[in-house]
């Protein structure tokens, strides 16, 4: 089984949040756990593209876990989707599992990602000698040929 990470901090989703007021209101634990469904959704996306665990990542990648977090947020405290801020968190929800897509399919590259795919030195091994080894190389037509 793959590690859970958790792509923002509590600090971050108060920082990154639209509206930042909206979402300081909502209970700390309640946070938490949108934090965790949020980061659990962006790992579904990467998965199809990355090896998990994701070992480092950048703003770009916060910025969406974290818009994606307040709507999760927001919708365990309960919120009217069509008023002005509704429609902000609803939006940004959609843009950002967009963004996730995005990655998924290779059209967005996250900036500053590390996933967890071992180093592998891919090229075949090379042997090389100053002079012949006595193996004998098979004859063909071409080197009799003159």
């Amino acid at each position: 089984m793959t590690e859970t990470v958790t792509y923002i901090t509590d600090a971050e989703l108060l920082d990154l949040a639209i509206p930042s007021s909206a979402i300081s209101a909502v209970a700390v634990g309640t946070r938490d756990k949108a934090r965790k469904a949020a980061s659990d959704l962006a790992s579904g996306y990467f998965k199809k593209k990355y090896t998990l665990p994701i070992t480092a990542w950048a703003d770009d990648v916060k910025l969406n876990v974290a818009t994606a977090a307040t709507y999760i947020a927001m919708k365990f405290r309960g919120f009217d989707p069509a008023s002005e801020s509704g429609v902000l968190i609803v939006k940004g929800y959609d843009d950002a599992v967009l963004w996730f897509r995005d990655v998924a399919k290779g059209v967005v590259e996250p900036t500053d990602f590390t996933d967890s795919t071992p180093d592998l030195d891919e090229q075949a091994p090379l042997v090389s000698s100053d002079e012949a080894a006595g193996w004998p190389w098979p004859a063909v037509a071409s080197d009799t040929e003159a």
